[in-house]
């Protein structure tokens, strides 16, 4: 099962590169982004919380993705040492260019799965992560 998973991710990831590299990102960072605007203006902490990304390592992918423009950080009034992070509308527009490229990543990475079969994948998937993150979260 191992071998299988991690030949599978390599394949998808270097597909994914491909396809990222052509729009001057990466899927990390995309990933960042929908999380912003899906949670509206967190905190850089919530962010790192809910990526599992240490704050250091978040830090560093605010600095570029705002350097970049693609985000902005404003002070919270009533804590001046937390910041929030919103999505510029390059930001926003990245993240439309990120819808298609996932879509196009899904369709030519599931080609050999039958359609009716996909979705268990992807439910089978989910599952798997979703138990992982919360037995990981257990004491």
């Amino acid at each position: 099962m191992g071998f299988l998973l991690k030949h599978a991710y390599l394949a998808y990831e270097s597909l994914a590169a491909e396809k990222y590299d052509a729009i001057g990102a990466t899927a990390r960072e995309c990933g960042v982004l929908a999380q912003v605007q899906a949670t509206e203006n967190p905190s850089q902490l919530e962010l790192a919380n809910e990526l599992g990304v240490d704050r250091t390592t978040m830090a560093q992918l605010l600095d570029s993705l705002e350097q970049r423009g693609l985000v902005s950080r404003t002070p919270l009034p009533t804590d001046r040492r937390k910041n929030l992070v919103s999505l510029t509308k390059s930001g926003h527009d990245l993240l439309a260019r990120d819808r298609v490229i996932r879509a196009e990543l899904d369709r030519e990475f599931l080609a050999p799965v039958h359609t009716a079969e996909q979705a268990t994948l992807r439910s089978s998937l989910h599952a798997i992560v979703n138990t992982q993150r919360t037995s990981s979260r257990t004491p």
